[in-house]
């Protein structure tokens, strides 16, 4: 699953500017930046828009490659670690934050251990496989959470529930783009999928800039719509059948 550095420098040429935008729209809106996962996110904008500006940089000269592939992987840990705080903040299972959390000592051990062994001048995609598949569990089972609490305040009105949405599409997008071109030559089909890369790519960060327009309310235990046991909702509604006289 490794491919040369040529593709990379044509991504970074479409969606360069586009990676800035959710730390300009982080910095518009600072003052929404309460909680612990907004904070998070914010950080998470600003080595995004780092690492892209030298990520830039180095592409444009070949005797930088292995610089690039050092900076595109201290960026996918860093990008790691950073999303597994975001999810530590935002989930409510306390299970579910320390596997979260637990998680990043495996994988930090498994980068570098490919960092090590891995060719320089090509770009090996298992770890970041590895990072979206599990960011993939992870956001679905906080959609899932989020689906059995009903709370006065709309999910879809929260910063964090777009950030998500703009996240699954990145991952999930990127995770199947890597898959498919693992298992292909054609010329025609890549180039098709450099177009489609990017279109995901694009459209998280629109989503992820985007998502700053909405309102972030720490929800409250008041908040928490709560049906009293006994109700007796789940019992079949009385049936009295009605005769002709």
């Amino acid at each position: 699953m490794n491919y040369k550095l040529e593709y990379l420098k044509q991504l970074f040429n479409i969606t360069y500017l586009l990676e800035i935008f959710p730390l300009i729209f982080c910095l518009i809106f600072i003052k929404k930046i309460k909680q612990n996962y907004l904070r998070v996110f914010f950080v998470y904008a600003f080595f995004l828009a780092l690492f892209i500006s030298v990520g830039y940089c180095l592409l444009q000269n070949k005797d930088y490659i292995e610089v690039f592939q050092l900076n595109l992987r201290i960026y996918t840990l860093i990008e790691y670690l950073l999303f597994a705080l975001f999810f530590y903040f935002i989930y409510k299972s306390r299970i579910a934050k320390i596997l979260v959390l637990s998680s990043i000592i495996p994988v930090t051990i498994l980068f570098v251990i490919y960092y090590i062994k891995t060719d320089k001048s090509v770009f090996d995609s298992y770890p970041s496989l590895v990072e979206f598949s599990i960011f993939l569990i992870i956001i679905c089972y906080y959609f899932l959470e989020n689906m059995k609490v009903v709370s006065s305040i709309p999910l879809y009105q929260k910063i964090s529930f777009w950030l998500c949405v703009g996240l699954f599409i990145h991952f999930s997008g990127n995770f199947f783009y890597c898959l498919l071109r693992a298992y292909s030559n054609d010329k025609e089909l890549l180039g098709q999928m450099r177009v489609v890369a990017a279109i995901v790519s694009i459209t998280k960060d629109i989503i992820l800039s985007l998502a700053w327009l909405a309102h972030e309310r720490t929800e409250t235990d008041a908040d928490i719509l709560r049906i009293p046991d006994g109700l007796g909702l789940d019992d079949d509604l009385p049936y009295n059948p009605t005769t002709n006289s």
